[in-house]
């Protein structure tokens, strides 16, 4: 057997062939990634996401909804970097005490929509996408965003 055939079989004995990336470490327990939940027991699935379209959209909102583990890669634009702002803008107004306790997060300031609106607009002014999902990016992800953070601001890191 040739060296290429050797290697395509322990390709596809040891390594999933539909991923597209990988991160692989020498010693995945001393890796500064967070490979379980506060219980201490493992994900059952994770996914990392970097740019991202509207199928990368929807497989993340996904991924929050169920409660998967989900690395969100910043500066990559896309959908992956909209949602990491997002979150972004919930951990520093927590931790700049503009939000004084997380219930005022959904308190209506004046006019309709209060924190959710500024959430929306200060995130919208970087989203550059004509994709479909930039277009249907809207309120409704910000609330769903800012019930997780509120829900379990130490699960998200």
């Amino acid at each position: 057997i040739g060296e290429e055939l050797k290697w395509a079989l322990h390709y596809n004995q040891h390594i999933f062939p539909a991923a597209t990336h990988y991160i692989i470490f020498q010693d995945a327990s001393e890796s500064a990634m967070f490979w379980g939940t506060q219980a201490g027991s493992p994900f059952r699935k994770g996914t990392i996401f970097a740019n991202g379209a509207t199928l990368a959209f929807q497989r993340l909102q996904e991924n929050l909804r169920e409660g998967y583990a989900t690395i969100l890669l910043k500066n990559t634009g896309g959908a992956a970097h909209a949602m990491s702002r997002l979150f972004e803008e919930c951990t520093e107004a927590r931790e700049s005490k503009a939000v004084k306790h997380s219930a005022s997060f959904t308190q209506k300031s004046s006019g309709s929509g209060g924190k959710y609106t500024h959430l929306l607009e200060t995130v919208g002014e970087e989203i550059v996408s004509d994709e479909p999902w930039a277009k249907n990016f809207g309120l409704g992800d910000v609330q769903a965003m800012v019930r997780l953070y509120e829900r379990s601001p130490g699960a998200l890191k």
